[in-house]
């Protein structure tokens, strides 16, 4: 019986050593390059990258051929862009929640706020959202869901108008992508 025990005690120690052993969290990483609506000479590329599951969403990137100023940016339901983006369909809202901004207790997890053009029409984007995770089967999943980018400042929901609530009244959807696939970086 002796015998078997420093086995047994070795195997366990060997066991219990290799459970705890840290474990190597792996990035996961989506792209899009964004293609221009019909008239707009806008594009560019955005890419997410998210730490850890349940982390927030890094999101990134530079957008060029934009008017001086704001645009609506936002994440939308369908990764579709026919039609000048307009199959993309609404704002990714999977808890049917109102249009606001990205700092309000209650927004679409698809509402981004604006991005700032320069007066040479390139802005850059770099913000955090919690709202939105690169996991698959998430329920607030950003694979397979469009980017766009809007013609004038989304109000944030606060224009006073039932637009204003729905899509922050930004305007004609001026360049769109699909986020098709999550990587490990």
């Amino acid at each position: 019986m002796n015998s078997l025990r420093f086995p047994v005690l070795a195997l366990s120690l060997l066991v219990a050593a290799a459970s705890a052993a840290p474990q190597v969290a792996q990035t996961l990483a989506a792209a899009c390059d964004l293609q221009a609506a019909a008239g707009s000479t806008v594009g560019g590329k955005v890419e997410l990258l998210q730490d850890h599951p349940g982390g927030p969403v890094r999101v990134s990137g530079l957008v060029h051929g934009l008017g001086a100023g704001l645009h609506g940016f936002h994440l939308h339901q369908e990764g579709k862009l026919d039609d000048n983006c307009k199959a993309a369909g609404p704002h990714f809202n999977p808890l049917k929640v109102s249009h606001g901004a990205p700092t309000d207790n209650q927004q679409h997890a698809g509402d981004f706020g604006n991005i700032v053009a320069s007066d040479q029409g390139v802005s850059t984007v770099d913000f955090a959202t919690s709202q939105i995770s690169l996991e698959v089967n998430a329920i607030n999943g950003a694979i397979g869901r469009a980017i766009v980018v809007h013609a004038l400042p989304d109000d944030l929901g606060r224009g006073n108008t039932e637009e204003s609530t729905k899509t922050g009244s930004a305007g004609a959807r001026v360049a769109c992508c699909v986020i098709t696939q999550a990587y490990y970086a």
